[in-house]
């Protein structure tokens, strides 16, 4: 079901919650385990040894390896010293090896972040306003949003006063865009 496109009456009987009362802990813990946390899936974060091997993977790099093994055949050639091959060589593995480090090193912190930042959501849960962690919102849950809220998960707004929301990470404009749950947008699929 479209959601933008349904009012809001047919929007909460379909998922059988009531405005008023939210949903019952029971069917919040029912509907958590069928359809599982609000989150974002991790994507495997690559190994070190992976990252590093990524860094080689350049244009840049094989041009480099091209031009070591030139070089070194003219060294051979010209009887020269071999210094200018292994230089080269050892700065392209030098910088794969800082490069490598730092973006492992950013993905750890970018976990640690994700992990203090968890967002929390207020919701209506039988009768009362709760506070829970927004990875334990579930369809149907009604969400309480008040001014400075983080919006925690996709919905569909029930009830709106005078509400704008700042979509920057959506649009790239700071701009608040007006909000209006009576709102009933057509389906362009």
């Amino acid at each position: 079901m479209i959601w933008h496109s349904t009012n809001t009456d047919e929007v909460l009987t379909k998922l059988e919650v009531s405005k008023d009362l939210g949903l019952s802990s029971g069917i919040a813990i029912t509907r958590l385990e069928k359809y599982g946390k609000n989150t974002i899936k991790n994507v495997e974060k690559p190994s070190f040894k992976k990252q590093f091997f990524a860094q080689l993977k350049d244009k840049y790099v094989y041009i480099l390896f091209v031009i070591t093994i030139i070089t070194s055949v003219a060294c051979f050639i010209n009887d020269r010293e071999y210094y200018s091959p292994f230089l080269i060589i050892f700065i392209v593995v030098l910088n794969a090896l800082i490069s490598a480090y730092q973006m492992y090193k950013s993905q750890a912190a970018l976990s640690r972040l994700r992990g203090i930042a968890a967002p929390m959501a207020t919701v209506i849960r039988d009768g009362n306003e709760r506070q829970i962690s927004a990875e334990e919102l579930v369809p149907g849950d009604i969400v309480i949003l008040r001014a400075g809220d983080v919006i925690p998960a996709d919905a569909r707004l029930i009830e709106t006063t005078n509400f704008s929301c700042n979509e920057c990470v959506l649009t790239g404009s700071d701009v608040p865009v007006n909000k209006n749950a009576d709102s009933i947008l057509e389906d362009i699929c």
